[in-house]
């Protein structure tokens, strides 16, 4: 699952129950039932993360938690993720493009690591539901991102990064920022 990837990815301090292959890296057990219900609850002692119902999973809360890695692509499986907060840890590269394409993502905190590369904010028109997207402190290059739909959108942190100076248009249309 996406969740599996995020934590094979980073040093997630988490607390599931697992197992160990030959290699020593973990494999997260979450079976599912016929109607792609978790038979566990995997937010049931697993720090950072909160669920609504069996298995979906809307929050992962992992501020200032130590992490160090990547984000895989796979997180943008999580798609009732609605917080996303990893700010003020290790975190390096690129932000995967799929994280743009969780269409319940509300809150997106992404501030004080090390991610490096254009932003990756290529399938933005979906996030129409976003409130809060907070990339400052890292050393993002290239442009800011559009930003086309997301009329929601109440704060924008992108500064202490190493992008252009130049203001795109479509963020002059977005009224509640």
């Amino acid at each position: 699952s996406a969740l599996d990837l995020f934590c094979q990815s980073t040093s997630c301090l988490t607390q599931p129950q697992y197992s160990e292959n030959s290699e020593t890296s973990l494999k997260w057990n979450f079976t599912k039932d016929a109607n792609g219900d978790y038979l566990v609850n995997p937010c049931e002692n697993w720090y950072g993360l909160a669920c609504e119902g069996k298995g979906m999973i809307e929050a992962l809360l992992l501020s200032k938690t130590g992490l160090t890695g990547t984000i895989p692509s796979a997180i943008g499986a999580l798609t009732d993720l609605v917080m996303f907060d990893v700010g003020y840890n290790a975190l390096v590269g690129s932000v995967p493009a799929t994280l743009s394409g969780i269409a319940n993502l509300r809150w997106l905190h992404i501030h004080g690591n090390a991610f490096t590369g254009p932003m990756n904010m290529t399938n933005t028109t979906g996030m129409n539901q976003l409130l809060v997207f907070n990339a400052y402190r890292n050393q993002f290059t290239g442009t800011i991102p559009e930003f086309p739909a997301m009329n929601n959108l109440t704060a924008l942190y992108v500064d202490s990064n190493n992008l252009g100076s130049t203001l795109p248009s479509t963020l002059t249309k977005l009224t509640a920022l």
